[in-house]
């Protein structure tokens, strides 16, 4: 019985085909898309379970035409970085549960699928200590803060995101074993991100029919106000416009590596397509701090191939630059006006509020500076204001909010932790395939980018908005591995 369950998921599990096609997998998604979208129209309810049916129909035809039902769920883990869905049966007005997310279910399903490949001994884990025992020293230490806690029922509920983060580094540690491994993973990618942008533009220029109020979500929230002007702020499925940019910021110096043309042709230009929409819904978010950390990924991404070795083996890319720049521009002039109002007319205190902000975390941490207050507790350990039901904002950065909830060492390695995954990427350099290179570049840009765009967004290891820089480190680290075992 056992070996017939072992091999009926090994025949699951298999890779693509060698006829498979980047163009009739992208028909394929499309079509699903378009039929999941018809029937959420004509359901006529507004409600995410009807989004979640839809996305239900789509998945089993595209497990159908990949063959492959482990790359389906990895291709769903990283469609789910972009959306989140998820519901908690177990809330209280006395206690906030335990949430169920997309992410997570992928997860386990992806787990699932392991563990019968080891039982059939078609895979073996890598263990990576160096970086898998500090991960997850981080993640057992933000689990056993409710010992610290003002409220442990909330350090349970973000938990769970912390223990996801580490899953989920540690299966894309695991992920990539041969060259069609990276090109899904680029296909998934791309197609992501053009969904996501998609959404954020239609709801730019369709603000009043084309919303997610469904989701739970206020509208209102997504608006800007300029003396009497309104901006409608691209948000896409994740609740918030700067959640949006930090989301694109992540993927887009992928993107457009691979849309120079180191691939085939519907590959890239499936990546031009995505990384140009992205690039408008990045616009759209109207996120200073995703433009500027935008500018910053593109220079660093032009440093490298200011290196004679690298830009030797990829000079198509260098004469694709002048392409890249051109098409920049012709994107984002229709939105000029809009760019110079966010960035040079009132922004009602939001910068000033923001060093408040920083100025009150810094009082947490001095607080309780080793054990901080807890996972998830940091708006429970500033102070309200008198007559308000509403908690207060949380600290607009990754670092200090990390800090004072867990405390400075916890801080200190979870920089030590982004610092060894770039050293991981930077590693990776030193391979002669182009596709390798461009990989490991986009995924260096990636990393620089969230962890640089995280000083202006709140954030902890315990949310979900950080959940793709754990799932890029874990790619860094098992493209080394693949370089090496290519030698």
């Amino acid at each position: 019985m056992r070996n017939y369950l072992t091999g009926r998921v090994k025949n699951l599990t298999d890779n693509f085909t060698s006829n498979d096609k980047t163009a009739s997998l992208v028909f394929a998604v499309l079509a699903s898309v378009c039929f999941a979208l018809v029937l959420l129209y004509l359901s006529g309810i507004a409600s995410k379970w009807t989004a979640i049916f839809a996305l239900s129909l789509f998945f089993p035809m595209f497990a159908a035409k990949i063959r492959s039902i482990r790359k389906a769920f990895a291709a769903l883990l990283i469609f789910s970085f972009s959306v989140h869905m998820d519901f908690n049966p177990w809330y209280s007005d006395m206690n906030i549960g335990i949430p169920i997310s997309l992410t997570g279910l992928a997860v386990v399903a992806l787990y699932v699928i392991w563990f019968f490949n080891l039982l059939n001994k078609t895979a073996r884990p890598r263990l990576f200590p160096s970086v898998t025992i500090p991960l997850g020293a981080l993640c057992i230490w933000s689990g056993l803060s409710f010992l610290v806690s003002l409220n442990p029922s909330y350090v349970w509920y973000y938990f769970v995101f912390s223990l996801e983060f580490f899953l989920i580094y540690f299966y894309a540690a695991n992920f990539l074993r041969t060259e069609e491994d990276i090109r899904f993973i680029v296909n998934c990618v791309a197609f992501t991100v053009l969904f996501s942008a998609g959404v954020g533009i239609c709801q730019y220029l369709f603000p009043n029919s084309f919303n997610f109020q469904f989701m739970g979500w206020e509208n209102e929230a997504l608006k800007l106000y300029y003396k009497g002007i309104a901006i409608t702020r691209a948000v896409g499925f994740l609740g918030h416009s700067n959640a949006l940019a930090l989301f694109l910021n992540a993927w887009l110096p992928l993107l457009i590596l691979y849309a120079s043309g180191i691939e085939r042709s519907a590959t890239r230009l499936l990546c031009f397509l995505s990384f140009g929409a992205g690039i408008i819904a990045l616009v759209l978010t109207f996120s200073r701090g995703g433009w500027l950390t935008f500018a910053l990924s593109s220079f660093l991404i032009l440093g490298f191939f200011l290196r004679g070795r690298i830009s030797s083996r990829l000079s198509r890319f260098i004469r694709f630059i002048p392409g890249i720049a051109l098409v920049l521009l012709l994107l984002v002039i229709p939105f000029s006006p809009y760019i110079h109002d966010r960035l040079s007319r009132d922004d009602y205190e939001a910068a000033e509020s923001r060093i408040k902000l920083a100025k009150t975390a810094f009082e947490i941490i001095k607080e309780k500076p080793v054990t901080g207050v807890g996972l998830g507790n940091y708006r429970l350990a500033v102070p309200s204001e008198p007559y308000s039901d509403e908690l207060p904002p949380p600290v607009h950065n990754i670092y200090l909010k990390i800090a004072a909830e867990l405390g400075i060492p916890a801080a200190v390695l979870f920089i030590w932790i982004c610092l060894t995954f770039l050293r991981w990427g930077l590693a990776s350099l030193s391979s002669g395939e182009r596709y390798v290179l461009c990989f490991s570049i986009g995924l260096i840009g990636g990393l620089v980018a969230i962890c640089f765009h995280g000083m202006f967004e709140p954030g902890s290891i315990g949310d979900p908005v950080l959940l793709p820089l754990s799932f890029i480190g874990g790619l860094m680290v098992s493209l080394r591995a693949f370089v090496r075992n290519k030698r």
